[in-house]
């Protein structure tokens, strides 16, 4: 039972690392889904029956390597932004390597 006499419930408030902590692991965890979406729609390319130049599928094979690399490279990028540019990070500000484009193959 609660007692609504004793008075206001003191919180432990977070230190400006704690916060810091935390929006990384959420600045990452974002990364991390775009990052796992970008690959799903490139999965096709691993199908037998695709018909695509052999140049365009080893440059859909280097943009999916370095989409696998990118949560590592974006963790660098991180740790070297202000603290203005950490607070600034959306989903449309990650800077992912660009997809191949097939009308250039």
């Amino acid at each position: 039972m609660i007692d609504i006499n004793a008075g206001p419930i003191e919180l432990d408030p977070a230190t400006p690392e704690q916060v810091a902590n935390e929006w990384k692991l959420y600045c990452m965890d974002m990364c991390r889904t775009e990052r796992d979406k970008r690959l799903a729609e490139t999965d096709y390319i691993h199908m037998p029956d695709v018909d695509i130049s052999e140049s365009f599928k080893e440059a859909i094979i280097a943009y999916r390597k370095e989409l696998r690399n990118f949560p590592d490279t974006f963790s660098m990028l991180y740790d070297n932004m202000t603290e203005d540019e950490q607070d600034g990070v959306t989903p449309q500000s990650l800077p992912f390597p660009t997809k191949p484009d097939k009308n250039h193959f």
